[in-house]
């Protein structure tokens, strides 16, 4: 059934925009509020209920994305957002629109190596073009066996003259602007119903600077969505 309008319909499209320092603010707050609530729930816990909070149920497998975030000239706003078209190839998610990243790796001293050495793999980017802003909390996918951290990293437009996509892994490398992702008509959400729960599923129907169509959903969307919520607004203060 149809899901709530995006978090920004409130928002005049002409004030609509992705400011670093918003973007900042809202990492941290949000970081902060995560860990505070978790911390409150941990301590209201007993001992024996702790001792049950693992996962040994479930075989997760961390992973981390990258979410390459494209300053303008004055490099004080977001641009746009570089995103890929997997292959029809790759083990899973074929021919679906996702962020760069890949399964954390033994050699990977944390998942901000994991999202830039699978960024370089797959793009052809250098690590060195980005400044990482930070991560945010990771997302389960829907099957609950993979856990993605979200890498949040600003670079130049300059960038693009790097892209080498990978054959086997990417069929296309997109830069879609954000002023599309907010434009009133590329946004929609429904509700779904799964056997032990529901979820908004949120979506974006837009096009890349090349003006070819790119539909985000999943993880993706999930992500691309909370990053969204920082507009210059007061809104999400």
């Amino acid at each position: 059934m149809p899901g709530p309008p995006s978090p920004w319909s409130n928002i005049l499209p002409t004030e609509r925009s992705l400011k670093i320092s918003e973007l900042q603010k809202y990492i941290y707050r949000e970081n902060d509020k995560e860990f505070r609530l978790n911390e409150i729930s941990r301590n209201e816990l007993s001992e024996v209920e702790l001792e049950n909070l693992g996962d040994n149920d479930i075989a997760t497998k961390p992973a981390a994305v990258l979410v390459p975030l494209i300053t303008n000239v004055a490099g004080d706003e977001i641009d746009s957002i570089i995103l890929m078209t997997r292959t029809m190839t790759v083990s899973h998610h074929k021919g679906q629109v996702s962020f760069p990243g890949g399964m954390v790796e033994v050699s990977d001293e944390d998942v901000v190596q994991t999202a830039l050495r699978e960024t370089q793999e797959e793009t052809g980017i250098s690590p060195e073009s980005f400044e990482i802003m930070g991560t945010r909390s990771p997302t389960h996918t829907r099957s609950r066996n993979g856990i993605i951290t979200p890498v949040l990293a600003t670079c130049d437009v300059s960038v693009v003259s790097q892209f080498d996509p990978s054959s086997g892994e990417v069929d296309t490398l997109h830069v879609v602007p954000v002023a599309g992702l907010l434009a009133p008509d590329s946004y929609v959400s429904e509700l779904w119903d799964f056997p032990t729960m529901s979820a908004t599923i949120h979506m974006y129907f837009v096009r890349d600077t090349n003006g070819l169509p790119v539909f985000i959903w999943g993880a993706t969307a999930h992500i691309l969505t909370d990053v969204l919520h920082c507009l210059n607004s007061g809104t999400f203060h």
